[in-house]
């Protein structure tokens, strides 16, 4: 994957596992990191634990915003 021109990152699944470390790998590399999880308090820990180097934020998602989200996705590879 080329990541030359990205700028932002959003990560769903970002408080534990891969998604965690997928985040951590593209904050590394400068991107502003948005994590998503059904898990705040996973998701707070990670975030003031990343404090001093991590540009991001992170958003607790719901059954609804996940609905969404996989709503969007769908849409866009009819598009693509």
């Amino acid at each position: 994957m080329d990541l030359s021109r990205a700028k932002h990152a959003f990560i769903t699944g970002g408080a534990s596992g891969i998604g965690l470390g997928i985040a951590d790998a593209l904050a590394r590399r400068g991107l502003l990191v948005t994590i998503a999880d059904i898990d705040a308090a996973a998701m707070a820990t990670v975030v003031a634990s990343r404090a001093a180097g991590f540009r991001g934020q992170a958003l607790e998602l719901t059954i609804v915003l996940l609905i969404v989200i996989e709503l969007v996705l769908a849409v866009m590879k009819v598009l693509h």
